[in-house]
Order: structure tokens, then C-alpha cells, then sequence
């Protein structure tokens, strides 16, 4: 995670690299596709001013838990983007609002979005991130970090060519295209037959 082993809380666990109470100090993240960011806790000290900066792509989230009404009352998440267009904000006066969702706002893998919280009681600081949620390709519970099977096609990760694709799992002739759709899977110059 780019975080030094004496400064991360989980040191094994590429998905944190925040730790320890922050006051007014900005953090970066950064999520891949069909990554996002949640169940950020915020508990311990003044958060006014804090300044969370990510790039984060389509359907990332950001989610506040563990306020209570009195916490959210009057409190805003602002947040602005540079490479697409105007920011806006998402008011947390609603006690029921504890999560602050930011869906579909981010399309491109380059735009980065900033957050800013505004306005809570003195009381809170950001002490962990530690839920950064990966990109599971199968959709089987397994982030494809652990995955041994990102595509669940059956075939090891290891043996197979397009770990990524459960519709191919072999490459005979090394010619970038899969058996399966190779008319030709033991020739390396030839891939189709359209006549």
C-alpha cells in the first residue's frame, strides 16, 4: 500500500495505509476498478478541516459510520474533482444519513475527487480505513488478491492464461487469442476463418 511496515497498523494488508489518530493532516487513497471505499470511522478528535483526497472510479462510495444525530447535525461532506467537472455536497443533517454515498459521479480511471468535512463537533479524527473493499471479478466473496480462481472458471490462476476470463482458460499456440475462440489454436499466424 505504499505505507512503511513501523507506520501501518496492517502491515500485511495491501487495503490500509492509514492509521493512528490524524488532525487536520489530508490522506490519499487510491481504489482500483470496481473498488470502494468504506466503513470509515471517524471517533477520537476534531476532524474540522481534514481534507480526504482519492482517485476512486465509478460506484466508489464514501460511508460514515457510527454518528449519532447530535454528531450529524449541521455537519456537511463537500467534495470536488479536478479532470471532470464541479463539486458538490452531500448534507449529513439527517440523522439517518450515516452513509454518504457518492455513486457514479467518477467515470475515468485519471479523475480524482476530494472530500471535506465540514462543520462536525470536536471529538472525532480519522483513525482507520482499514475496509477498502478490491475488486472480486467472479463475485465470489474472494477479492482477487486471495483469489486462486479470480474467474472461477475452474482453473488455477497459475494455469491458466486469461485468469480474468472463465470463458478461456488456454493459449496452445501463444497468439493472445484463447483456444475457445481460436479457429486455429495450434497455429500462431492464424486466428479466424471468416470465408
Amino acid at each position: 500500500d505504499g505505507m512503511g511496515d513501523n507506520g501501518d497498523s496492517h502491515p500485511n494488508d495491501p487495503g490500509t495505509g492509514w492509521t493512528g489518530e490524524r488532525t487536520h493532516q489530508s490522506q490519499t487513497f487510491f481504489v482500483g476498478p470496481g473498488s470502494d471505499l468504506s466503513d470509515l470511522n471517524l471517533e477520537g478528535m476534531d476532524l474540522s478541516g481534514a481534507n480526504l483526497h482519492g482517485a476512486i472510479l465509478d460506484g466508489a462510495r464514501l460511508r460514515f459510520v457510527d454518528f449519532t444525530e447530535a454528531d450529524l447535525r449541521g455537519a456537511s461532506l463537500q467534495w470536488s474533482a479536478t479532470g471532470w467537472g464541479n463539486g458538490g455536497a452531500v448534507n449529513l443533517d439527517n440523522a439517518t444519513l450515516t452513509d454518504a454515498l457518492l455513486d457514479g459521479i467518477i467515470t475515468n480511471q485519471g479523475d480524482v475527487i476530494s472530500f471535506v468535512i465540514h462543520g462536525l463537533p470536536s471529538g472525532y479524527a480519522l483513525v482507520d480505513a482499514n475496509h477498502i473493499v478490491e475488486v472480486d471479478t467472479d463475485g465470489d466473496g474472494i477479492v482477487d488478491n486471495s483469489d486462486a480462481d479470480d474467474d472461477n472458471d475452474g482453473v488455477p490462476d497459475v494455469s491458466d492464461a486469461f485468469p480474468l476470463d472463465a470463458t478461456e482458460t488456454a493459449d496452445t499456440d501463444g497468439d493472445g487469442a484463447g483456444d475457445n475462440s481460436d479457429a486455429f489454436p495450434t497455429d500462431p499466424t492464424e486466428t479466424a476463418d471468416t470465408d
